[in-house]
């Protein structure tokens, strides 16, 4: 799988499947694991380094990914991007 840019858009393009990888870190607690979601709807659940999901589903929408790394005390801070998604 290459995950390389191929043109600049101003808006984000995914052409077929993508490893989607987070770097999160809690000095304190820990990361307990990383959560990942497609409009709305748990994907995975990542618990050991690194923490990455292959989105291989087919579509061809606009779709709204977030992902939210929970710490081993229960806080959490998460991220989200509007795509598009073909193939």
């Amino acid at each position: 799988m290459d995950n390389k840019k191929i043109i600049y858009l101003l808006n984000t393009v995914i052409i077929g499947k993508i490893e989607v990888e987070v770097e999160a870190s809690d000095n304190l607690s820990g990361i307990n694991h990383v959560s990942f979601y497609v409009d709305g709807d748990l994907m995975s659940n990542v618990a050991t380094l690194p923490y990455f999901w292959l989105w291989s589903e087919r579509s061809f929408s606009w779709h709204t990914l977030k992902v939210v790394a929970f710490d081993g005390a229960g806080n959490f801070a998460s991220d989200e991007i509007t795509l598009l998604k073909i193939l």
